[in-house]
């Protein structure tokens, strides 16, 4: 009887592995892959406006078409500029199907997510943005932030104030620009926080402190001349320099820059946080941030544990 249940077992386990194989198609050179006609691709659109419960009148653009694997399974990656939605789809070799994702059965799936949050950390730090602690550190927390949001200005708190001096020693702290419309003065707010950063690090910080510290008091109309005359105040500013950045707007293609990778990578609102690529939307109080970090270090010393029978093997 036992011998019949892995018969069956087995029997199981191959129609599996069969079914997932004749799914993945013939291996073919991704040259060989034939893209969807103009005429599918059309249709195609207007399947994911309604899959997508998106309004017919939602401008969606196609702004990638390609093979997606050497299966021929076809990537569409779709844009709604209006409502700032990214849609990736992908379609069968037959033409039949569309799928939400593809996993590869070679790939360990915790080693890729970890892959894919390390190369996303990478292009969230990149370009130089304003910056505390040392580059090394363990662990980076890219903030997308506007400095007109209550929120925000809760989180710089705990970010300042909630942990420890230790605990800082292990952390660096990356500043990103997203100004949200419905606020008036975020986006004057942040050229001028820019203007200090072009600067150096050590005027971005006191500026971009200064403005959470004193967020109830700016209005659209005095929030550059305010801030300004604080920047102008502060030890390590060239006036001139500054003055020449406000007046020519030298810092805008900064902060659009960020407002455009925030956009590209899931930020719909403020803050939030890409803690080693993991993105953590809305404000954290510090426990929960303690928390967050708590598991991020256990997470890296079990890797570290894990890699030292390796090395020890190679030699």
């Amino acid at each position: 009887m036992k011998m019949k249940q892995n018969n069956s077992i087995h029997c199981e386990l191959w129609l599996a592995v069969l079914a997932v194989t004749m799914m993945a198609g013939p291996v073919r050179s991704l040259a060989q892959c034939k893209a969807p006609t103009p005429e599918k691709q059309a249709g195609l659109s207007v399947y994911v406006v309604k899959r997508s419960h998106l309004s017919p009148t939602n401008q969606l653009t196609l702004v990638e078409s390609a093979p997606a694997n050497d299966a021929c399974y076809w990537k569409l990656h779709y844009r709604d500029s209006s409502s700032k939605t990214d849609v990736t789809l992908y379609l069968t070799p037959d033409g039949k199907y569309l799928v939400p994702s593809l996993y590869d059965l070679s790939v360990d799936p915790l080693a890729e997510e970890k892959a894919a949050a390390e190369r996303l950390r990478k292009v969230l730090e990149a370009d130089g943005p304003p910056s505390q602690g040392t580059a090394n550190a363990p662990i980076t927390i890219v903030e997308f932030s506007d400095f007109q949001c209550p929120y925000c200005k809760r989180m710089a708190d705990v970010l300042e104030n909630g942990l420890s001096a230790e605990e800082r020693k292990n952390i660096r702290i990356v500043f990103r620009n997203y100004p949200l419309p419905i606020h008036p003065w975020a986006k004057d707010a942040a050229e001028v926080a820019g203007c200090a950063a072009l600067q150096n690090d050590a005027a971005f910080w006191k500026v971009h402190d200064y403005l959470f510290q004193n967020q109830a008091t700016f209005t659209a109309d005095n929030v550059r001349a305010n801030v300004t005359t604080f920047a102008f105040a502060s030890a390590g500013v060239d006036k001139a320099q500054f003055q020449t950045c406000l007046d020519k707007r030298l810092a805008v293609g900064g902060v659009t820059q960020d407002m455009d990778l925030g956009n590209g990578n899931g930020v719909h609102a403020t803050p939030t946080l890409f803690i080693n690529g993991t993105k953590y939307e809305g404000a954290k109080d510090a426990a929960a941030l303690r928390a967050i970090l708590a598991n991020i270090r256990k997470s890296q010393m079990a890797d570290a544990n894990e890699a030292t029978p390796k090395l020890a093997a190679a030699r």
